[in-house]
C-alpha cells in the first residue's frame, strides 16, 4: 500500500473512532436529560449559569429548556441578567 492509501486508511480509522465517541457522548447526554426531566426550569438554568457544571449537564439542561419553549436568545438574556444581578449584589453588599 502506498503513502496515500495508508493515509486514507488512518484517516478512516480516526473518523470511525471520533464517530463512535460522539455517539457514546450523545447517549450520555440523553441519559442526563432523562435524569433532569422532572427538574424545574430554575434548577436547569442554574446549571447553565455555572461555568463549572459539566458540559454534558449544560447541554442536557439547554435541550430540556428549549423543549419547554425557551429560545436560545431568551436563555442567554436570562442567564446574563441573573449574572448581572449577582454582581450587583456582591458590589453593594
Amino acid at each position: 500500500m502506498g503513502f496515500w492509501g495508508k493515509a486514507f486508511e488512518i484517516a478512516g480509522d480516526v473518523g470511525s473512532a471520533l464517530w463512535t465517541g460522539m455517539k457514546l457522548e450523545m447517549e450520555k447526554i440523553k441519559e442526563q436529560k432523562e435524569k433532569f426531566q422532572s427538574k424545574s426550569d430554575d434548577f436547569l438554568i442554574n446549571i447553565l449559569r455555572n461555568r463549572h457544571s459539566p458540559l454534558r449537564e449544560r447541554m442536557a439542561s439547554s435541550s430540556l429548556l428549549k423543549e419547554r419553549g425557551w429560545t436560545s436568545e431568551q436563555l442567554k438574556e436570562y442567564v446574563d441578567l441573573l449574572k448581572l444581578e449577582e454582581e450587583f449584589k456582591r458590589s453593594y453588599s
